[in-house]
């Protein structure tokens, strides 16, 4: 999502790098849902389903379920670590088991998450 931090620093008014960071991340995230939904419906009325083993269907269903569900959660855990809200942060990612775990697998996007914390909040406190 950097090359996407690029752009929005050079064609918006949002000059701050690590703002823009912030921005690109959310905007990337959702820009990635709306690719799947589209590739979702086309596929949804072109394709055929043919199924020979009924069993096997039904596991391949879950499995894609399991998957979308924890994608989801992953988005969201990161969305609010990112959101800098004290209170959702700390419940969310640093008492929470599966948050503390995906936080934890992620040391570069802390160490990034922290960096924009502190340059918004040195922003805030100039002005």
């Amino acid at each position: 999502y950097q090359p996407l931090a690029d752009v929005i620093v050079e064609h918006t008014q949002v000059k701050n790098w690590y703002a823009a960071r912030a921005l690109a991340f959310p905007l990337t995230v959702i820009a990635a849902i709306v690719v799947l939904l589209i590739i979702r419906l086309i596929t949804k009325h072109s394709i055929m389903v043919v199924v020979a083993n009924k069993n096997l269907d039904r596991l391949g269903g879950m499995i894609m379920a399991v998957t979308k569900v924890v994608t989801v959660v992953v988005i969201l855990i990161l969305a609010v670590y990112m959101s800098g809200h004290s209170y959702l942060n700390k419940h969310c990612t640093e008492e929470s088991i599966v948050g503390e775990s995906i936080v934890g697998l992620l040391p570069e996007f802390r160490e990034e998450v922290r960096k924009v914390k502190k340059a918004m909040d040195k922003a805030v406190a100039e002005d």
